[in-house]
């Protein structure tokens, strides 16, 4: 990438101001800096104005395609969208289930939120992975806990096969049954 957009969001009541700055990866120079500021229910009619004086200001002529990729609303509740981006920020910080459950909210408030229904489908997927890694994982710790175990008692009956002969050798007796078992204890 050679360059990249930052913005953010300020909310006082039910006014909301967008800003967004394109910057050049190599230097941080910015390009342009642009702002829109509206009703908060109107968020997506002002992300898209915003996206417009960017797109504007870079003197970019999008085709007919891109054009109606850029107008496509994914939700127009501020909450699910709230709730997708709250869910976003906690995977990228590690912390999956509390993503999916921040997705599975917004689905829940906007049903018709395609994109935090199909991230979520993805984050569940990725948790099944790394469930199933962390159960053979488990599996595996099992396994050698057991062959240790097993080694264990391998030695032990070593141990008991050298001193057999040992006790064995004392006869039949009362006395000597009593000494080899006393051998091997």
């Amino acid at each position: 990438a050679t360059h990249l957009l930052v913005g953010s969001f300020t909310v006082v009541g039910e006014t909301m101001r967008l800003d967004g700055r394109l910057l050049t990866v190599t230097t941080a120079e910015v390009l342009t800096a642009e702002q829109v500021s509206g009703e908060k229910a109107l968020f997506f009619e002002l992300e898209q104005k915003l996206v417009q004086k960017v797109i504007d200001a870079l003197g970019v002529k999008p085709a007919p395609k891109e054009r109606a990729a850029l107008q496509r609303v994914h939700t127009a509740d501020f909450q699910a969208f709230r709730k997708f981006s709250d869910g976003i920020a906690a995977f990228d910080d590690g912390r999956l289930e509390e993503a999916m459950t921040a997705l599975n909210q917004a689905a829940a408030i906007d049903a018709e939120f395609k994109l935090a229904t199909l991230t979520l489908a993805e984050y569940e997927r990725l948790a099944a992975q790394v469930r199933a890694k962390a159960n053979a994982a488990g599996r595996v710790e099992d396994e050698m806990a057991r062959l240790e175990k097993n080694k264990a008692i391998a030695a032990e009956a070593g141990i008991m096969r050298k001193l057999w002969p040992i006790v064995d050798s004392k006869g039949g007796s009362p006395e000597a049954k009593v000494q080899r078992v006393a051998a091997t204890c």
